[in-house]
């Protein structure tokens, strides 16, 4: 769907999911991001009549509110997600600790961007894949028991 065919709300909902997902804790830092990503000059702010500056500006405002929510369920997801595929290609069970964590921290981001969860999830595809890379590597130097249970484990705090 292309963005002239998006309401204002869905134009938005997609600037706050690309938001979270060029968030650091450094908020001037994710200004400048945010003021230089070339979908929100060439889409999102035009679509909204606004320059990419205010909406920017609007985003750096939303990820203040919650931001620290948004990035730590980002995380949550990436780390989650890297993890539940990882235990997919060593055709082992996934624990359940990790599926839910995973399906928690979409769900908050769902609400916190309005942006639909199939959506979301498949933008946040690339985040979480590159992760997966560090995880599947830091595995095969370990190569043992021990170390697939603690790559397991990792993100269920055991």
């Amino acid at each position: 769907m292309l963005v002239s065919d998006l309401t204002p709300d869905q134009v938005r909902a997609k600037a706050r999911a690309f938001a979270m997902m060029s968030a650091s804790e450094d908020a001037a830092e994710t200004r400048r991001i945010l003021e230089d990503a070339t979908v929100l000059r060439r889409s999102y702010a035009p679509a909204l009549g606004m320059t990419p500056q205010d909406l920017a500006g609007e985003l750096v405002g939303w990820l203040a509110r919650h931001g620290g929510s948004a990035i730590a369920n980002r995380e949550t997801y990436v780390e989650a997600s890297a993890r539940d595929f990882l235990c997919r290609v060593l055709d082992v069970p996934v624990p359940s600790e990790i599926e839910q964590a995973r399906d928690a921290a979409l769900t908050r981001l769902v609400e916190l961007t309005g942006v639909p969860e199939a959506e979301l999830a498949s933008s946040l595809w690339f985040l979480w894949h590159a992760r997966y890379i560090e995880v599947s590597r830091e595995f095969l130097e370990a190569s043992n028991e021990t170390t697939l249970r603690a790559v397991i484990d990792g993100v269920t705090g055991r």
